[in-house]
């Protein structure tokens, strides 16, 4: 692509763009647990301008003309949440849960109770991708794969010998991970999963590093 890339960390001022990025498409999980794609984008974009949905110091931005199109959030191994953000984050979703109401708290414990059925623990030591998004009008552009290699790129600078990341089984982006070095070390179906979602299952995929 001929556009400039450029990365910065993600900035309290950035909120209203991730959210946009994350939700304005929504995952079609948080669709099955909102019931709907408009009130998907709703609670979405309130989770996230709570800071719940993307940690913003674990988060680089990709801007092509000083506009946001995508981003990153990776985790290093060993790091924990303060107790901080773990109050912002139960204050998110509860305002989250008061948009989709009893029925959709219920789908949301369903939907995590399958969740957990089919996220394989990463492993030990690995630089983990949790979030890779990027505008629907700047996709296949190569913007994906250009933060992979930032993150890769600060996985090797922190000493990591691997990078992982979970992905729908599914999920076109499967193909980009291949492409820049990931390979699937463990496929989970369910079935449950897949009625509530209408995804079969996720798998985890890591790259080695050395």
């Amino acid at each position: 692509m001929g556009d400039t890339l450029t990365f910065r960390q993600a900035a309290a001022a950035d909120l209203d763009r991730v959210a946009a990025i994350l939700c304005d498409d929504p995952p079609r999980e948080l669709v099955a647990v909102a019931g709907d794609v408009e009130r998907a984008r709703r609670v979405g974009r309130v989770i996230v301008r709570a800071g719940a949905m993307a940690q913003l110091d674990s988060t680089v931005m990709c801007d092509v003309g000083g506009d946001a199109v995508g981003l990153i959030e990776t985790i290093a191994h060993g790091r924990t949440l303060t107790r901080a953000e773990v109050v912002r984050m139960a204050r998110a979703f509860g305002g989250g849960a008061l948009m989709i109401g009893l029925p959709g708290a219920i789908r949301f414990v369903r939907w995590r109770i399958a969740r957990s059925r089919v996220d394989a623990p990463r492993p030990s030591g690995s630089y983990y991708v949790a979030e890779l998004a990027v505008d629907a009008r700047w996709r296949n552009r190569g913007i994906g794969g250009a933060l992979l290699a930032q993150a890769e790129g600060r996985a090797r600078a922190l000493g990591h010998r691997q990078m992982s990341l979970h992905t729908a089984t599914d999920n076109p982006a499967r193909h980009l991970y291949r492409r820049n070095g990931f390979r699937v070390t463990e496929t989970r179906l369910d079935a449950s999963y897949e009625r509530m979602t209408g995804i079969p299952g996720r798998l985890l995929m890591v790259k080695d590093l050395e």
